[in-house]
């Protein structure tokens, strides 16, 4: 999937389709929380405070910070004491047609150094309601910069391979994982 300027789509050897509005809602609400997002995006938002406090989670002892927006979505991060890296997210949804609950938890492990002093989590599972749902395990991650040129946001019949991301000229990607291909 791709997700860019807005919209989404669904690129196969068929070429590009658009993903469904609930698709894309929940990618936008799910990046809106994330820690990362909110760290490198939304951090000097005057309306963004955050309340702290200090738990535990199960073994490392952590430090726990709400954080909130004017738009009253919240996310509470657990950042490990020592490293003050994020080790868990969670946050609370409700599906807009039948108000569910649905609790979602990301855990971030095995953070490694990949260039320039940044570190970044080689190992992200996320659960919703405790059933996993998302997995990635990442062998290599290399902070790149993102093209300055244009994104055409995939035209039907593009061919999927040409698709781009393209941000503002100079911007830095947050990573860019290479997965190896198993045969």
């Amino acid at each position: 999937m791709l997700f860019a300027d807005g919209k989404g789509y669904q690129i196969t050897f068929r070429g590009a389709r658009p993903v469904p509005p609930e698709t894309l809602d929940r990618y936008q609400d799910s990046t809106l929380h994330n820690v990362f997002y909110i760290l490198r995006q939304r951090l000097g938002e005057p309306e963004l405070p955050s309340i702290s406090g200090c738990g535990q989670d199960r073994q490392p002892i952590v430090d726990v910070v709400d954080i909130s927006d004017a738009d009253n979505r919240s996310v509470r991060v657990y950042l490990d004491r020592l490293t003050k890296l994020p080790v868990r997210q969670l946050y609370v949804r409700r599906d807009p047609k039948t108000r569910d609950r649905f609790e979602e938890v990301t855990i971030f492990a095995k953070y490694r150094d990949v260039g320039g002093g940044v570190q970044w989590p080689f190992d992200i599972q996320r659960f919703r309601n405790d059933e996993k749902i998302y997995e990635i395990y990442a062998d290599t991650v290399q902070i790149t910069r993102v093209s300055p040129r244009a994104c055409s946001c995939c035209p039907r019949h593009r061919n999927p391979q040409a698709a781009e991301i393209a941000g503002p000229a100079g911007r830095v990607a947050p990573a860019v994982l290479r997965v190896p291909q198993r045969g």
